[in-house]
């Protein structure tokens, strides 16, 4: 089975998201918890593989549980390579994104 995978515009800034945070025992929206995200070269764990660039994610305010951080412009990125985002918060491992390396217009 293929799994589709988001693309990292290599040489450009990316907006990464997260939307919907919540509390897993009460259902309630974490509007100020602590997120990150980190492209690394592994899938296999948040800590595995080389950290490409760690991004601190923000609030977005007046939303429920949205946050938004945007990498820098990922110049050590290789062409049709595959990389991973992973989503923290506080301690948690939210997400694990697969992803692949493109030039910006090539799709």
């Amino acid at each position: 089975m293929s799994v589709e995978k988001l693309i990292l515009d290599i040489g450009e800034p990316n907006s990464i998201f997260l939307e919907g945070l919540q509390n897993h025992a009460t259902l309630a929206y974490q509007n100020s918890a602590t997120v990150t995200a980190s492209i690394r070269t592994s899938g296999v764990s948040a800590t595995s593989g080389t950290e490409i660039e760690a991004v601190t994610m923000t609030y977005v305010a007046a939303s429920d549980g949205n946050y938004r951080g945007t990498s820098g412009s990922l110049t050590t990125l290789t062409l049709d390579t595959d990389y991973w985002i992973w989503i923290t918060a506080s301690r948690y491992t939210l997400r694990r994104i697969p992803c692949r390396a493109e030039f910006r217009g090539i799709r």
